[in-house]
């Protein structure tokens, strides 16, 4: 057999070069989803001593969670920064009501509430855990296809 009646393998299409903007967002995101995951999980830490009889750790705790709110808070906008890019849509639906969400909680905590301010916390840390794998994903990693990507159908396979 002559090298021209070999079968030739289909050509592949050239891999999609990942946009700068998309990057620099990419590597903040996981960047405030780590910080805002340790600051979350420091949280039924810092109160669990408190409840030990380490009094002191009553302002630790506070000032956990006003970390958490500040790391909520840059982590929405860069999640923001991420879809706009071409990023998940869902890690910015996620991530940027969060941090209102988070300013809630500290207030009820202020404020005393526990039967909000304990549940509503189980429900953050465990959001916060499940973002933080989220944005590690390989899925994370790659950019939406481009809506003309989506709808075009592969030559050959329309009905003509």
């Amino acid at each position: 057999m002559s090298a021209s009646t070999l079968p030739q393998a289909p050509p592949t299409a050239p891999r999609p070069k990942r946009r700068p903007f998309f990057v620099v967002s990419l590597v903040l995101l996981r960047v405030f989803a780590v910080l805002h995951v340790i600051f979350a999980i420091m949280q039924p830490i810092t109160i669990g001593q408190y409840l030990s009889g380490s009094y002191g750790m009553l302002a630790q705790h506070s000032i956990f969670g006003h970390l958490l709110s500040a790391a909520s808070f840059l982590l929405g906008v860069t999640a923001i920064m991420y879809a706009v890019a071409g990023g998940r849509v869902w890690i910015a639906a996620v991530a940027a009501p969060l941090w209102l969400v988070e300013n809630v909680q500290v207030g009820m905590g202020y404020a005393r509430l526990l039967g909000v301010h304990v549940p509503l916390g189980v429900g953050l840390v465990t959001l916060a855990v499940v973002l933080a794998i989220g944005v590690f994903l390989p899925s994370a990693g790659r950019d939406r296809r481009p809506r003309a990507a989506r709808t075009a159908t592969p030559e050959g396979s329309g009905t003509a």
